[in-house]
Formats: C-alpha cells, sequence, structure tokens
C-alpha cells in the first residue's frame, strides 16, 4: 500500500512508503534469504510425515528435523553470517513451514537412531563431530565418513569411541559385576543383540544388594554401545513418557528400580517386542499421536522386582554379587581403566556382530526357546567369540528356568499348584473348586498374600498366566468340558522343556572368561 503527495521540488506526485509496507517487503526478504540457506540441502520425510534435511557441515552431512530447536538455530546461524542481522521470528516460521511443505512432497526415507540395517550391512553412528559411521558386513567391520542410512541424533546422545582391532570380549570381564560364566555370557549376549535393528531382545534385569555395582554395570553396557546424558533414568509416570524415551535413544535403562506397576509390565513387554502407544494429540480434538518403538531395556533394582510371567517371559535375571572391601576400586580410576578399554571391547562386540551376519543364515536352532530371533543372532555370533557351541543356550535354559521359578513363586498360587501337581499328579475339577481348594491350602499354611484370587474366575486367569511356567516345570494346565461344565485338569507330566542348536560355523580357540572380577567399584 502507499499514498501520492506532491514532491516538495519538482511538484510532482511521489510514492511514500508506509512503515507496515516497508516491513512486510522486508520479511519476504527475510524468508527468501532463509529458504536459500539450505539451497542444495536434500529435503524428505519419514514415513510418519516428519520433514527432515540433511545439511552439508564442515565436509560431512548431517540429518535435522526441521521442525527442531537445531534447525532454526542453523538457518539463524546462517542468516547471522551472510547478513549480520538477526531474521524476524515470524520470517523464520514461514521459512520453516515452506520447507516442511516442500520435505513432505519430497523422497520418503527412513531415519535411525545410533544402528540401521541397510542391504545387508549394519551400520553404527558414532555420533561424534565428523558424523562417522562404522559398517559391519560378513566381511569385517570399518569406520566410514558418510553413511548410506540417515540417522538423527535427538539431545543427550554422547559420542562412542572410534572402535581399535584386536580386543576381546573377555576384557569387559573385569569392568562389569557378574556372579559367574554363565552371567557373563548372557551380559554379552545381550549387548550383542542390541546391535542388530528391529531384533526383540529379552529386558536386562540386574539385582543385588547394596554395594553390589548394578548402576555401575548398567552404565558400562550403556557406554558401549548407547552412551547417552544422563545414562540412567528413574520409572516413567505413563506409557507416553516411556515410548518417548524410547523414541529418541536405542537402549532405555532405568535405575533403582523397587517395583513394576501392572500398567508398565505390560508396557515393558510390548517395547521389548515391538509395540506402540497412542494418545491424543496436543492441541487437536479427535488427531492421535502414535509412539512405536522396539528397544532394548536394562532395569535394576535391589529386590527382584519383574515378578509377572509375562514380562519374566521376556527377561534375563542376572543376580550381582556384593563386592568385598578388598575389591573396591576409586570410582575415577575404575572409569579412566574403562575409558582406555572401551574401543578394544566395542571393536570385539563389533567382530561378533560380523560373524553374525556370516552365520546367521547357517544357523538353526533344533528347539526354539523363548525369543527365538534373538537366541539364533547369537549362536551365530559365538564363533567370533571363542565359545565353545552351545555355550550361550546352555546359560540361557538355565536362566529362563530360574525366571520361572522366581515367575512361580511370585504368584499368589502358583507354590500350592505345584504342591498340588506333586502330590496328587493329576488333578480335575472346575475353578470354583480349585478356588475353594487352594484358599484352604492358603489358610492352612498361613500364606495368602496380596492379589489373592476372589473367586474360581480369577483363579482360572492367574493359571493361564503362570500356564507357561508351569509347563517348564513338567505341569501341564489343561482346559476340558464334562457335561456342560468347565473343568481345569492339572497333570504332573515330568517332561522338562530344554533347547539346543546346530550350526554350520567353526568355533575357533576358546577364549579365557574367567578373568578375576576385581574391578567394580560399589
Amino acid at each position: 500500500m502507499s499514498t501520492l503527495s506532491t514532491d516538495w521540488k519538482t511538484g510532482d506526485p511521489a510514492e511514500i512508503v508506509r512503515p507496515a509496507q516497508r516491513e512486510a517487503e522486508e520479511k519476504i526478504s527475510q524468508v527468501e534469504r532463509l529458504i536459500r540457506v539450505v539451497d542444495g540441502c536434500e529435503l524428505f520425510h519419514t514415513s510418519d510425515h516428519r520433514a527432515f534435511a540433511s545439511v552439508p557441515v564442515n565436509g560431512h552431512t548431517e540429518t535435522i528435523a526441521i521442525r527442531s530447536r537445531n534447525f532454526r538455530a542453523m538457518l539463524v546461524t546462517r542468516y547471522y553470517q551472510n547478513t549480520g542481522k538477526a531474521p524476524h521470528s515470524s520470517a523464520i516460521d514461514e521459512a520453516i513451514a515452506h520447507l516442511e511443505g516442500q520435505a513432505l512432497c519430497s523422497s520418503q526415507l527412513a531415519v535411525h537412531i545410533r544402528v540401521a540395517a541397510h542391504k545387508g550391512a549394519i551400520y553404527l553412528d558414532l555420533c561424534n563431530e565428523n558424523w562417522q559411521t562404522v559398517e559391519v558386513t560378513a566381511d569385517g567391520w570399518g569406520v566410514i565418513a558418510e553413511s548410506p542410512v540417515k540417522f538423527r541424533r535427538p539431545r543427550g546422545m554422547l559420542a562412542l569411541p572410534s572402535p581399535t582391532t584386536g580386543g576381546n570380549i573377555s576384557e569387559l570381564r573385569r569392568f562389569v559385576n557378574v556372579a559367574n560364566d554363565d552371567d557373563f555370557v548372557l551380559l554379552v549376549a545381550w549387548l550383542l543383540g542390541t546391535f542388530r535393528p528391529g531384533l526383540p531382545v529379552p529386558l536386562q534385569v540386574l539385582h543385588g544388594e547394596q554395594g553390589s555395582a548394578k548402576s555401575t554395570t548398567a552404565q558400562c553396557e550403556r557406554k558401549l554401545i548407547d552412551p547417552t546424558q544422563p545414562p540412567l533414568r528413574s520409572l516413567p509416570r505413563d506409557e507416553r513418557d516411556l515410548f518417548i524415551a524410547a523414541n529418541n535413544s536405542l537402549v532405555v535403562a532405568f535405575d533403582n528400580v523397587s517395583g513394576i506397576p501392572g500398567w508398565l509390565s505390560d508396557a515393558l513387554c510390548r517395547l521389548s517386542t515391538g509395540g506402540g502407544f497412542a494418545t491424543r494429540e496436543l492441541y487437536s480434538d479427535d488427531d492421535e499421536k502414535i509412539f512405536s518403538a522396539l528397544r532394548p531395556v536394562i532395569l535394576n533394582g535391589i529386590e527382584e522386582i519383574a515378578t509377572r510371567s509375562d514380562l519374566l517371559d521376556r527377561c534375563i535375571l542376572l543376580e550381582l554379587p556384593t563386592i568385598s572391601k578388598e575389591k573396591r576400586r576409586v570410582e575415577a580410576d575404575f572409569w579412566r581403566e574403562f575409558e582406555e578399554a572401551r574401543p578394544r571391547i566395542l571393536g570385539a562386540l563389533l567382530s561378533g556382530v560380523a560373524a553374525g551376519l556370516k552365520n546367521l543364515a547357517m544357523t538353526r536352532l533344533e528347539s526354539c526357546p523363548r525369543m527365538a530371533d534373538f537366541a539364533t543372532w547369537v549362536v551365530a555370533c559365538e564363533p567370533a567369540l571363542g565359545w565353545e557351541t552351545g555355550t550361550f543356550l546352555r546359560a540361557y535354559e538355565s536362566n529362563r528356568g530360574e525366571a520361572n521359578q522366581v515367575s512361580l513363586d511370585a504368584s499368589p498360587i502358583g507354590p500350592l499348584i505345584l504342591e498340588i501337581a506333586r502330590n496328587d499328579r493329576e488333578w480335575i475339577g472346575t475353578p470354583t473348586a480349585l478356588w475353594q481348594k487352594l484358599t484352604e491350602m492358603a489358610e492352612q499354611k498361613a500364606q495368602r498374600q496380596a492379589g489373592w484370587p476372589q473367586n474360581g474366575k480369577a483363579v482360572s486367569g492367574q493359571l493361564k498366566r503362570i500356564a507357561p511356567n508351569l509347563r517348564a516345570e513338567g505341569i501341564l494346565v489343561n482346559r476340558l468340558r464334562k457335561a456342560n461344565e468347565r473343568q481345569i485338569q492339572i497333570l504332573l507330566t515330568g517332561a522338562q522343556n530344554s533347547v539346543s542348536c546346530v550350526t554350520a560355523s567353526p568355533n575357533p580357540q576358546r577364549n579365557n572368561i574367567n578373568d578375576a572380577n576385581d574391578a567394580v567399584p560399589q
């Protein structure tokens, strides 16, 4: 908009530009300059319609969400470098909206956190300043400058060291406080599982007395695959917080857990095998925000914190021994030694991953345990670790047996069902009759506990929950129908589950994993 007046020198009409018009033209100029800042950048979107830009920075390429603080800061910084001025916030918003629209109309690509699989290889984002990546193939691994896949880096992610060759996985033993060789094998197996994207990995549960280095052991594991700040978290308040945390890191680790409520137990089950959570999107009446993730999880606490059978069915349980005064270390010395060894240990893990890629197609389990894909992957990795054939499966089967015992002991009716089966060998009756029998037994033994079923229907429901654990103990729970009456059969068979494997991969000479475990601080 403009107005006409008489030029004071010539008397001719002259155009006077209003301040509002000048401001509008300046805004348009700022928007155009801000958009030109990303000329030559790759704009794209993900399957959930989130816009991203791959931006060249100092000789490497960074992937940044267009609606993120980092992208906004990048626009402002480059604009200031070009003009010596700061752009208006409204111009920034308009430029971001324009670029987001352009990205949503461009290619759809996947964006990953820390690890990704692509064309038979696995890529690990080192998260360093140069955006280097480790490429792992069946032939080995190496650090590359430009990754063929897109990685994003949420706030709090820390850099991994550049891995080195010549390391041995047994070097990790002196930094983690595990009770025996089997537990160390299971800890390493869990780490190997985290390197394979999309693989359901058992939850790792660390428990033990005060001074058993639960938090230190969890932090060491976290530093080998997905270091973040903070390394360990407190339990989330709700499912939304849990899945937000899972969407912003590869590993989710919770510290000093004293108990797991039912809703969180169910959510952790979904998170370990792949699941999601939907909620109403903020500032919207009918739109949903969907969080979906499959993540490795670490929990640590003093007590046996995982008690529900469906969660225990997805767990590796490690009880950490107490560290004597003579074996306690100064924390500064411990972490200095760990940082010195970390590149070698990471390299040894990556060699295991490379072996897994090479051997996976030839690896078959004769009978499959729970989390069979995870078990098959670890067996495929074994040759590079120097473990004898079957080392992992023997340890895993033993740990599964412990989990069954914990689940049955934690169930209000579990120990009594075991007693019925072992005394009667076969029991048949209605759910109500079973409830009455259990109630009578519990009152005689004065062991009724919280969660005790109040009727036959509740007994039937609890039996379904612990049926897999009973089956592992050689006890079958069958549902019968006689004369239009629902009945339950509890049958002692004595047959217990076991697993074994066949692999076409040769094993090198076994490495020593019995190093003294005396370097873990309190």
